[in-house]
Parts: structure tokens; sequence; C-alpha cells
């Protein structure tokens, strides 16, 4: 007979999230975190980060828990169930999967391991205005420069990026549709602008402009060409815990 039924450790684990949550993101915590700038509780923030909790899904090898998907569904089974507002997703699940899944030994050194610990959050910068979901909709211009390129164009809806020490940005490199790349990009870069956008979700998310913001191609994440497989591929295992 198959066996659905959580294991002790899996309960223990909701446990322990469901106590976390209840302590650091009560229902007045939420509301007061609805259009905030920053959007997130730090000490909850913290907690997840000191139980492991933030890397749980990010290889061992990368300073994470290496943890499975069933023990995911747990963890936002519960983090759903406290409306708990984190970072969680967008940067150790999105970007920290994709960091994980193509990113350079230096890339994991520099960026995952602390995503990992919960001491930097990186942000995606994926869809933009008026455009689709696939990959024809990423039309933000990748452009050949003197030691790497030279990114122009608009996202919209980049959660947390005020908070981001990195944003990985989806951008167009060639004609064909899966001609997508993914960069970290410094928020604080020559031709980066944020501007916070309301939404009737309240959660914290911004537009984003480039206008020629340079990066070089040890900011690329992966082989060129490859940023459509690596998101798409990563969007999969997020759509299992956005469904938890």
């Amino acid at each position: 007979m198959l066996d659905l039924d959580f294991s002790p450790e899996q309960e223990m684990l909701r446990e322990t999230v469901r106590k976390v949550c209840a302590t650091h993101s009560p229902l007045s915590v939420v509301r007061e975190l609805e259009d905030d700038p920053v959007g997130y509780s730090a000490e909850l923030w913290q907690q997840l980060a000191a139980l492991d909790l933030v890397g749980l899904l990010l290889p061992e090898e990368d300073g994470g828990a290496g943890m499975g998907a069933l023990e995911g569904v747990v963890l936002y089974e519960e983090l759903g169930r406290a409306l708990a507002p984190t970072p969680h997703f967008p940067s150790a699940v999105m970007c920290g999967g994709a960091l994980a899944l193509a990113g350079s030994a230096e890339q994991k050194e520099r960026w995952l391991r602390p995503v990992a610990r919960g001491e930097a959050i990186l942000a995606p910068a994926w869809l933009e205005p008026g455009n689709g979901f696939g990959p024809d909709g990423v039309q933000l211009d990748a452009e050949p420069a003197s030691g790497g390129w030279r990114l122009s164009g608009t996202k919209d809806l980049v959660p947390f990026a005020s908070s981001a020490a990195r944003l990985v940005v989806l951008a167009r490199t060639g004609v064909d549709p899966e001609d997508v790349d993914l960069f970290l990009v410094d928020p604080s870069a020559p031709g980066v602008t944020l501007e916070q956008r309301f939404t009737i979700a309240s959660d914290t998310v911004y537009r984003m402009s480039l206008d020629s913001v340079h990066v070089t191609d040890d900011d690329r994440i992966g082989p060129a060409g490859s940023g459509w497989r690596t998101w798409d591929a990563v969007m999969h295992d997020g759509c299992i815990l956005l469904g938890a």
C-alpha cells in the first residue's frame, strides 16, 4: 500500500514553521507590511535563516539543507497558512534555484551561499509591461559591449527589489524565441531606476528601468543562450511550491 502520510520529521518541520510564523508573522504584522517598501519582517527572516529554512531546498554543497519537494510543500503550506510576507520564493527558490542549476563556482560562492544563509536576497526581474509570460515576452535588450553587455528596457512586478543585493534579469540576446540569458545586475548600478508599484495584493513589487546598464560576461548565469531553459526548469519546481 502506498504511504501518503508525512514522516515524523516532516511533521516536526511543519510544527516548527507554524510556531515561527505564529510568533513573528501574526496577522497584525501581515497588515502592517501591506504596501511597505521593504515588505518583510526582519525578525521572521532571521528566524527562518537561523533554523536553516531559507536554504531548505538548496544543495548542501552550496550551503543549503538539500531537502526535497515534500519538505518544500510542508514549508510552503505553513508560509501560506500564515500569509507570511517573506522574500523566500523569489530569492531562495527562483534565483537560488537558477544559480544552483546553472551558476558558476564563483557565482555560487559569492551569491548562492549567502542566499542559503539568508544573508543576501536576490530578486528575479522577469515580466515586462504588456508582454507575455513565455520566452517571447522577454524583450529587454542585451547589446554586446566591450567586456560584456549593455542592458536596456523595463521590467515590472519585480518582488522585493529594494532589498535585493542583486537582480536576476532575463534579457534578450538574439532573435530566436529562446535567445534569452540571465544576468546578475546590481540594483544600485548607474542606469537602474526602481519605482514601487501598488497592486490589489498589497505586496512589495517594483517597476525597474534599465538604461544602458553594463554587465560583464561573468555576470551571466550559465552558457550563452541557456537562460530560458534554466528559468523554465526553475519555474516548474516553483509552481509546485506555489500550489502548496
